[in-house]
Parts: structure tokens; sequence; C-alpha cells
């Protein structure tokens, strides 16, 4: 039996990711939107900065973690990363789809406004390990990198499918 917290966690993962493919889905739809907001930049420059920019904040934030707590479990950090990291995919990609709609005619997709409002939570309550340890202690540390891979999988998945929105030629 899971505890409620992780509940509301794991609701709350599988409604980002909904949310998550619908606003992508309107921008590969509308492939000239992505085109009008990147003008001079090439395409596959900002996908491959949209991959690498969750890599950078979780390594950046695993670098900062142990820097502040040298004397913390590793595995609730590798857990924490990996959590964090899906996390961060998810809401990068929602911040380029709004960013995208500001940018060009198409209107700003409302399942990414609304999906970035369901993944900030969970990116500020448990950036800190000591809260992120005592959340997940009582399930287990395998549910919340379960959670992370989902999101990280969904994201990496939704970024090929932006690379397929590239206008031909």
């Amino acid at each position: 039996m899971i505890s409620r917290n992780l509940l509301i966690v794991i609701v709350d993962a599988l409604i980002a990711m909904v949310l998550l493919w619908s606003g992508v889905r309107a921008l590969v739809q509308d492939r000239s939107a992505i085109v009008r907001a990147f003008p001079r930049m090439e395409l596959s420059a900002v996908l491959r900065g949209l991959l690498v920019l969750p890599f950078a904040l979780t390594a950046l934030f695993v670098a900062v973690a142990f820097v502040l707590d040298r004397q913390g479990d590793v595995s609730v950090r590798a857990a924490q990363a990996v959590f964090l990291l899906g996390w961060w995919g998810a809401a990068v990609i929602m911040v380029f789809s709004i960013f995208v709609g500001l940018r060009s005619p198409a209107s700003v997709p409302a399942s990414a406004v609304i999906g970035l409002l369901f993944a900030l939570p969970p990116l500020i309550l448990f950036t800190s390990t000591a809260r992120f340890a005592e959340m997940f202690s009582v399930d287990g540390y395998d549910r919340p990198v379960i959670i992370g891979l989902a999101l990280a999988a969904m994201s990496y998945t939704v970024i090929r499918r932006l690379e397929r929105a590239k206008p031909a030629g």
C-alpha cells in the first residue's frame, strides 16, 4: 500500500505527462509556429538545448546539495536527482511551448501553462534533500525513481516528436 502523499505525487506526474503531450501536440500540428519563434536559429540546436538543460539543472542541483550537505546518503541523492531530472525535463518543455506561443502568432497552449503549474510544486517542494527523504522514505526510493524515469522518458519522446516538426528543406 502506498501513502497518500505518494499517491498525490503519482497523480500529479500523470496529469503533467498528459498536459505535456497535449501542449506539444498543438505545436507539432502547427509547425510554422516553431519556425517563426526561432527564425534565426537552427531548430535542431534548440531541441538539443531542451535535451541538455534538464541534465545541467539537475547536475547543478546535485553539486550544490553535495557541497551543502556532505554527510547525506548517496542513494537518497541519486533517487532525488533522477526524480528532479524528470520534473525538470517536463518543466523545460512546457516553458518552451509557452515561449513558442508568445513569440509566434499561435496562441500559448493552455495545457502547457496548466502543466507547468503541475510541474513546479514538486520541483520546489523536493529540492530539499531532507524533505525528499522525509516524504519518500516511507514508501521507498524506488517509486520516485520510477516517476522521474517516466517523466524523463516522456520528455525525450516529446522532443523526438518535435524534431519531426522540422520543415522540409
